[in-house]
């Protein structure tokens, strides 16, 4: 909001130093010609000047209505093309709008034509492109098949695909020399990764060979009854239980060898052969377990023999420092034989011991020593020898692959400036394709904010419509032509519609302007970010007093309930000040009145505390006196409009609500207490046959009672 102007150096006001403040709703006075417009469109040229300007905001929109406004908005069209009769339009630049969508249509279209030319040699040129890449994957495929023929044998293996469009701003060729060095190598020639045998369990060979010396010295038997050692009379008596049992197995078979007790109650003997037999299971579990762990191992052995024939052949090993492979693997192949035969022998005593638990005279072979045969084995002999064949298949690998993408590259840098003309034309066209497409981006953001404001004008001219059945004219109305077109149609007595060539009356065109202006600012509350300034510079030109009124409760009605922003309405007219005044609601200390008048050729401003009507009823009042009393006095053309304005203002000056002027004349004379010699009709009719030069009884008399009434009224309050 403008919280206050400094100074005004504009038009009629000269350096003026203001030092006004105003409120949200400010009600300007001042005859024609003290300033009134000229402050108006100082207002239209507001800045963020902080020497001219206090606000309380920094962005504003002004909706500013003025006779110019009034003007520019509505007038009268002389287009042949618009159907040989005059049309009006609506809107501040509606033509532009309309010219401004068919040009952007016009080059919607163009575009689009370019942009398919364009889009049209860039397929082409990506057509090329593809093409010399599919040429230059088939001429390296017949080489690099020769290389390694098991990856290069279909077309799939190397294609258009595989060739990035990078590529070729790296590649080199490659001399004849360098590329006969390259084409020698070939995969097909060499011996293929070999993994080194790795032992599971012959390290753990010597620890389980001591753990069965150890068990050919136990049996089950012992086994159980070193368990009964730690008490000498509890061993004592299983032995000799053992040993009857054994010599006279009848007689003890229900009673016990000792006590001669019956077995089924003390179970004794139950107790001692499940516990016999316990121990037996056991360690026959731990013979077989050996035996399973020394076949495993033998197992093992067969499966390393195996490895050394498959793969520690001369032919399939690659070494930098040659050996004589065969001899090796003949050495390990014996090792393996020597180590498969002590592990036989192991395997048979290992058997007898299963077949009598409990035998003690199985002794262990004392020739079987594994250590020399199984350091050979274990040794990292054959896993260096391993690693370093797999180190030279690699870097033969390596070779052979450097040399393909060398090759791969000599193809692909042999048609290296081919591609990049190419390239250069699909990226040429690929950036008009993008500037056209933004550029019809943007003309179809602007084609649509355009058709958003037509059918906003559209809705607005239906606002318009009902706004002005319901508020002034049922009989006037906007009939749309084209898109930039309406036409004022009027309704004859018969309910027909027709065009109204001959144009609006000033009122007529005042009441639509304003009510057009109302709309549109209305509409524009709706996405505005800016904080509104609303300017009314007299809405009320060429009405008469009923429709001043209207204009007044409409403008009111409008405003108020939608208000978001600060009003300044201007008026020389101080009847319609007051009712605007009266019916401009705001919270206390938000309005004011001013007045602008002129002292010594500038205008300047006055803060009202209310407007005065007296002097200006005094002066209507004295001109009603003089035609009344001057005989020779013919009816002078605003004659017929005074006794209405002396009673509207007396009307402002009496009542809270002065809006209606049948009722207000009613209560007027009541107050009075005077009869109804002529009702309010009769008074508002005065103006109408505003041409009749000669004096006439009717109107005269109507004006003297008129006067009559104001007199009435000036003695009552005098009393």
């Amino acid at each position: 909001m403008i919280k206050k102007i400094h100074k005004i150096n504009f038009k009629s006001f000269n350096n003026y130093m203001a030092n006004i403040e105003f409120k949200e709703i400010n009600l300007i006075y001042g005859l024609n010609g003290k300033g009134k417009s000229s402050f108006a469109q100082f207002l239209q040229n507001f800045t963020s000047d902080k020497n001219i300007f206090e606000c309380s905001q920094k962005n504003y929109k002004i909706f500013n209505y003025d006779e110019l406004y009034k003007r520019n908005t509505l007038y009268i069209n002389d287009d042949n093309n618009q159907n040989a009769f005059s049309s009006f339009y609506a809107g501040d630049d509606i033509v532009k709008t309309i010219k401004k969508r068919d040009e952007i249509l016009e080059k919607i279209d163009k575009a689009n034509s370019i942009k398919q030319n364009k889009e049209n040699e860039k397929r082409t040129n990506e057509y090329e492109k593809d093409k010399l890449k599919e040429n230059i994957a088939r001429d390296t495929r017949e080489i690099l098949n020769k290389i390694n023929s098991s990856k290069y044998k279909t077309p799939q293996s190397y294609t258009k695909a595989h060739i990035k469009d990078d590529d070729f701003y790296n590649a080199n060729t490659l001399n004849n020399d360098e590329f006969k060095n390259c084409e020698k190598y070939s995969i097909d020639n060499i011996p293929s990764e070999i993994d080194a045998f790795v032992f599971d369990r012959l390290q753990q060979l010597p620890n389980g060979i001591a753990a069965f010396q150890e068990m050919l010295k136990e049996s089950p038997e012992n086994q159980a009854i070193e368990r009964f050692k730690q008490d000498s009379e509890l061993e004592s008596f299983a032995k000799a239980a053992i040993n009857l049992r054994k010599k006279y197995p009848q007689d003890y078979n229900e009673k016990c060898p000792l006590c001669e007790q019956n077995i089924l109650q003390t179970k004794l003997w139950e107790k001692l052969e499940k516990h016999f037999n316990q121990e037996y299971q056991k360690f026959i579990e731990r013979l077989n377990k050996a035996k399973k762990f020394f076949e495993d191992i033998r197992k093992e052995i067969n499966e390393f023999e195996n490895w050394l024939n498959k793969n520690l052949v001369a032919t399939k090993i690659m070494l930098e420092k040659k050996i004589n492979i065969d001899n090796l693997r003949q050495d390990y192949l014996e090792f393996i034989k020597a180590v498969n035969n002590d592990l036989k022998e192991l395997l048979q005593k290992l058997q007898q011991k299963l077949n009598a638990p409990n035998s003690k005279d199985i002794e262990f072979i004392e020739k079987i020593d594994f250590s020399k045969n199984l350091e050979r084995i274990l040794s990292d002999e054959l896993k260096n020898i391993i690693n370093s064949h797999n180190k030279q298949l690699a870097d033969y690998q390596k070779i052979i692959d450097e040399n393909i993408a060398k090759i791969k590259r000599h193809f692909i840098a042999k048609e290296k400036y081919k591609f990049l003309d190419i390239q250069k034309k699909i990226t040429t066209n690929g950036r008009h394709i993008k500037r056209i497409e933004n550029c019809i981006k943007y003309y179809n953001e602007k084609l649509g904010e355009i058709n958003e404001k037509l059918k906003e004008i559209d809705k607005s001219f239906e606002q318009l419509n009902n706004d002005l059945r319901e508020w002034f004219f049922e009989d006037i109305r906007f009939e749309k032509i084209t898109d930039s077109h309406y036409k004022i149609q009027r309704q004859n007595f018969n309910e027909e519609w027709f065009d109204c060539k001959s144009g609006l009356s000033e009122g007529e065109k005042t009441i639509i302007s304003v009510i057009y202006f109302i709309n549109s600012y209305l509409a524009n509350l709706n996405n505005l970010q800016e904080y509104p300034l609303l300017i009314i510079d007299d809405p009320i030109t060429s009405l008469d007093s009923q429709n001043k009124d209207k204009i007044v409760n409409y403008i009111v009605q409008k405003v108020q309930s939608n208000q978001m922003g600060q009003l300044f309405i201007l008026s020389h007219d101080k009847t319609t000040l007051i009712n605007f005044n009266k019916k401009l609601k705001v919270q206390k200390g938000q309005k004011q009145i001013l007045e602008i008048s002129k002292r010594k050729l500038s205008s300047e401003f006055k803060v009202l505390e209310k407007i005065k009507l007296e002097n200006d009823l005094r002066e209507i009042y004295n001109k009603l006196n003089s035609y009344i009393n001057d005989e020779n006095a013919g009816t002078a053309q605003n004659i017929k409009e005074l006794p209405r304005q002396l009673l509207e203002g007396l009307f402002a000056i009496v009542f809270e609500d002065n809006s209606n002027f049948t009722e207000c004349y009613g209560k007027i004379l009541t107050k009075m207490e005077m009869e109804m010699q002529y009702n309010a009709d009769d008074i508002q009719k005065l103006n109408h046959n505003k041409n009749m030069e000669e004096k006439d009884d009717e109107v005269l008399n109507k004006c003297k009672f008129i006067v009559k009434i104001f007199e009435k009224f000036i003695h009552a309050n005098q009393a």
